[in-house]
């Protein structure tokens, strides 16, 4: 089984036989060297391996001309701020 398909099964709530459970793990500067040093290895989630990563977005969305509380992020989503909390919009 895929670290890919573990996830998918991990999503649709079933077991996946091989009793793999997904997993992501995120380090401070500080734990993340004493992980290097523990391990011996710098990359040393590389071998582990992680089944999920994540990239993160900073940029802000712009307003789209002549609709109100419409806004688009640099993927090309499109959000809807009319709600009550207009900074975060769905």
């Amino acid at each position: 089984m895929t670290r890919r398909e573990a996830v998918i099964e991990a999503l649709e709530h079933r077991e996946n036989g091989e009793g793999k459970i997904p997993y992501f793990l995120e380090f401070t500067g500080q734990v993340r060297k004493q992980m290097e040093n523990y391990t011996g290895q710098k990359d040393f989630d590389k071998e582990y391996g992680e089944y999920l990563h994540y990239c993160q977005y900073w940029g802000w969305p712009t307003e789209i001309e002549g609709q109100p509380d419409q806004y688009r992020d640099a993927v090309g989503v499109i959000w809807d701020r009319s709600g009550a909390d207009k900074d975060i919009g769905v």
